[in-house]
């Protein structure tokens, strides 16, 4: 599932003490902001909140994703019908909603899985993305610290438009000297991680 790690406001909960219909609508008096991850059988979802609103759904069924309006009715749907599903609840700031709304509504296809940052380094790879004004996103994750959960590098065009990590979350709506040093401090830290990344180009 991709999504990087929140601050959590409940885990575990069970779908068979709580109505999901009635936590959305507390969530949207809270004005809450992050994402309702639920584990179904053989399929999970997420649902994004900003400011209360509900803006996107993505439902993950083996390597089948869907998202959209229509996605989280169906999530909703799941959630009743089944008794056993587990619940998280967890906060994100506002720029991170933003950018993962944006790419759970992208098109997009897996053109390289799981490469290995010792053999294809994520730094190198970038420059390469950046010639070939690739227009996507990377999924990055770190088998050795599950911590980190999913980071996401989106590009435009070959240029980075977003990154969401354990301790970056920037969007480049108006880019400054700041916000690229920022990118460039996380580009170097991580070609020297033990990490691998996946390729999603847009359709």
């Amino acid at each position: 599932m991709l999504f990087a790690r929140g601050k959590n406001r409940w885990t575990n909960l069970r779908s068979f003490f709580i109505n999901i219909n009635k936590l959305f609508l507390f969530l949207k008096q809270e004005d809450f902001t992050g994402y309702v991850h639920i584990l179904l059988p053989n399929r999970q979802g997420l649902v994004l909140f900003q400011e209360g609103d509900v803006v996107n759904g993505l439902i993950e069924e083996g390597e089948n994703r869907t998202s959209g309006q229509s996605t989280v009715r169906q999530i909703l749907g799941y959630a009743e019908k089944y008794n056993d599903c587990r619940i998280f609840v967890a906060e994100f700031p506002p720029e991170t909603v933003s950018v993962l709304s944006e790419i759970f509504s992208m098109r997009v296809r897996m053109v390289h899985e799981r490469l290995s940052n010792e053999f294809t380094n994520l730094g190198k790879y970038v420059g390469r993305l950046n010639a070939a004004r690739f227009t996507g996103y990377l999924d990055v994750r770190f088998p050795n610290d599950r911590r980190k959960g999913v980071e996401v590098i989106l590009f435009r065009n070959g240029r980075i438009t977003a990154i969401v990590a354990a301790h970056l979350q920037i969007r480049m709506d108006n880019p400054d000297k700041e916000k690229m040093e920022r990118i460039r401090e996380y580009l170097t830290d991580v070609q020297h991680k033990s990490l691998r990344y996946s390729v999603f180009t847009l359709e």
